[in-house]
């Protein structure tokens, strides 16, 4: 039952937390938080910690923890340093949120603390069953995971965080059923398993935007991606991650800015509904992959220096990727990735209006292979060393209107279609011309 007492304002001093950088402040923290509702001030300071800080929702009613003068929580026993915890069962329609968590639950901050792990296993924060928690002015360093959702939670919002220098994941949705989550920003780096990180759960309406998220990936690690949705038993749909930087970690084995993994082969259904969009995306294995996906549209990018793919889709359907710079200025080195659009075993994809810039290593500026039901058009490539578009056992196609520039030295053919059916090849301007086999009809072509 909620505690009818509140304080609109108390600080952990008054509880006898020193602050000093020594003295096991857990306890003491502790009763400011469960004496119920209100604001826990943490004034400026360092505040050593053994154990978690539980917010526990349903006992202490609506509490804040709010951190003034940039104090710091420095966890040196395992677990998560700051645990909130509600009772929320319902979905995110109003009429299933119950009287309770109205009165007793809803909407938990924590804002204005910065949390360092100072154990092997300490985690920054866990939530679990919330209803509106807002998550504001974190840093999280040193730590395993900084910030962990778990169970169900519904409404949350992370901004304006740094999730800087942990050994895990930077934000973790970990199995979690949560709909409804805006991520904004926020500055999400060195990670080592990950910046933003969904594995399996049910979640829905997941939003990234302005956010600078680099570096999330360590040398010799399983592989992993800045935005990585690992969902090969669960679902994500209905999300986007916009004007976001994403780059480096081009050393990381297979590493990726944005990748969505479905469940396989067998069921392309789960992750989609999904647009990556007006993103600045560079110094990776692939920019953006997609594997067992439908329904993703990729538009308005600027992507650089994907040393083996700037898009790679895989066993998708639905898939628009739309007007696209896959370019790299000379001044951004070496000269010497891939740049180049894959699309492998796909089915309804329309690639409309990119623009690509030296695709190297005879690999061509966008590569069918084994697709069905698809559109490359409107495109410019310029400088591709190998073919600029290549369809290779591929059906029911359209390759049409794009403009082929010349690459001084390449004898490379502009355009390659061969071992399909019904491709129509048509209003090209292709001046190192055009090689088909039967499967392709050729019709009105400026073609050397």
């Amino acid at each position: 039952m909620t505690r009818e007492r509140a304080q609109p304002g108390r600080t952990v001093r008054e509880y006898g937390a020193a602050g000093d950088g020594s003295t096991d402040d857990t306890t003491s923290i502790q009763a400011a938080i469960d004496d119920g509702p209100g604001t826990v001030e943490l004034p400026g300071g360092r505040y050593r910690v053994t154990e978690p800080l539980v917010v526990e929702l349903e006992g202490t009613g609506p509490v804040s923890l709010v951190g003034t003068g940039t104090p710091t929580i420095e966890m040196v026993g395992s677990g998560p340093a700051v645990i909130v915890r509600g009772t929320h069962s319902g979905t995110a329609s109003p009429d299933t949120v119950t009287s309770s968590v109205w009165s007793s639950e809803r909407f938990p901050i924590i804002d204005g603390l910065e949390i360092v792990g100072c154990h092997a296993a300490a985690d920054g924060l866990k939530i679990t069953k919330t209803m509106q928690c807002t998550l504001s002015r974190l840093l999280v360093r040193e730590t395993r995971h900084a910030i962990r959702l778990a169970d169900r939670n519904r409404n949350v919002t992370v901004a304006d965080c740094h999730l800087y220098d942990n050994r895990g994941k930077g934000l973790y949705l970990d199995e979690v059923d949560l709909h409804q989550i805006n991520v904004h920003g926020c500055h999400v780096s060195y990670n080592d398993g990950g910046g933003i990180v969904a594995v399996d759960g049910a979640v829905r309406n997941l939003q990234v935007a302005a956010c600078d998220i680099e570096s999330n990936m360590a040398p010799g690690a399983p592989p992993t991606a800045n935005l990585q949705i690992d969902m090969s038993r669960g679902s994500l749909r209905e999300g986007a991650i916009v004007g976001c930087t994403l780059q480096h970690a081009s050393d990381a084995a297979d590493s990726a800015n944005v990748r969505l993994s479905g469940h396989g082969p067998a069921d392309s259904r789960k992750v989609g509904h999904f647009v990556v969009a007006n993103n600045a995306m560079s110094d990776v294995r692939h920019n953006v992959h997609v594997e067992y996906g439908r329904g993703v549209v990729i538009q308005g990018n600027t992507l650089w220096k994907g040393f083996d793919h700037h898009v790679l889709v895989e066993e998708s359907s639905n898939v628009v990727i739309g007007p696209n710079l896959l370019d790299r200025n000379p001044d951004y080195g070496p000269p010497d990735s891939s740049d180049g659009i894959v699309i492998r075993d796909s089915s309804e994809i329309s690639v409309n209006g990119i623009h690509v810039n030296d695709a190297t290593g005879g690999n061509a500026g966008v590569d069918l292979e084994q697709c069905d039901t698809y559109k490359v058009a409107d495109a410019t490539l310029v400088g591709c060393q190998g073919p600029a578009i290549r369809a290779v056992g591929c059906n029911r196609g359209m390759i049409t209107d794009n403009l082929v520039a010349e690459v001084a030295g390449s004898d490379a053919p502009a355009i390659v279609v061969r071992d399909g059916s019904e491709t129509l090849v048509g209003g090209n301007h292709a001046t190192d011309g055009i090689e088909a086999d039967s499967s392709a009809v050729l019709q009105g072509n400026h073609a050397g």
